[in-house]
């Protein structure tokens, strides 16, 4: 084949986020139709509609977030065994290349 691993890696990713806007669409539009049949099933105005269009709109943000994730950790670069949704732990502070700190008076000696 023509592309490298990371070719393939980046492709893969392109993938994943063409998917996105199909996603998200279709979230918010099933969501928007399934309260306009609620409130019509059930007589309410627009109630269901409002709160279907509501929750189409973060199943659309979920999917966003998710396909985001998805891509970030497809495309990092990685050591084995390294999980990039991790945070970083903490690193120890660096020492004086002098040696360790000496106290400011020098200490007292017994007559």
């Amino acid at each position: 084949m023509f592309l490298g691993p990371e070719g393939r890696k980046q492709l893969k990713a392109l993938g994943d986020v063409s998917t996105i806007g199909i996603e998200m669409a279709v979230s918010v539009i099933v969501g928007l139709m399934g309260g306009r049949w609620l409130d019509d099933k059930l007589a309410t105005g627009s109630v269901f509609e409002i709160i279907g269009l509501l929750a189409g709109l973060a199943a659309a943000f979920r999917s966003l977030y998710r396909v985001a994730r998805k891509v970030k950790q497809q495309l990092a670069v990685t050591d084995p065994g390294h999980d990039p949704t991790l945070p970083e732990p903490p690193t120890a502070p660096r020492s004086a290349p002098h040696g360790p700190a000496r106290p400011s008076t020098p200490p007292r000696q017994n007559p």
